[in-house]
């Protein structure tokens, strides 16, 4: 299935190793921070976890957008969005079960 990817978008890895990287595995979680169009690896992830190899996905005038260490260009089919299940006030399912058990 194609996503639609966004910048700040959470992630999950779907595969294992991803891009090659052997410290991504399935079900691993990041942060969208780069969406390139010239690559086959498209979507620049920050990895809450770093990864070897990892680097800070550097844009062409040397902008880092995420820590050092953490990033990493996946393809489109190795990741896809998290999705939270929002109620009809808007607030995540999980955000209630926090707030009920009171933390």
């Amino acid at each position: 299935m194609k996503y639609e990817f966004q910048i700040g978008q959470r992630v999950v890895a779907i595969v294992d190793h991803p891009a090659m990287n052997k410290t991504i595995t399935r079900g691993a979680t990041g942060t969208v921070k780069a969406i390139a169009s010239e690559s086959d690896l498209t979507i620049g992830v920050e990895w809450d976890n770093e990864v070897r190899g990892g680097h800070c996905l550097e844009d062409k005038y040397l902008n880092q957008r995420c820590k050092k260490g953490h990033g990493w260009f996946v393809r489109e089919w190795e990741v896809e969005p998290i999705h939270e299940d929002v109620d009809d006030s808007g607030v995540a399912a999980d955000d209630d079960f926090w707030a009920l058990i009171g933390l």
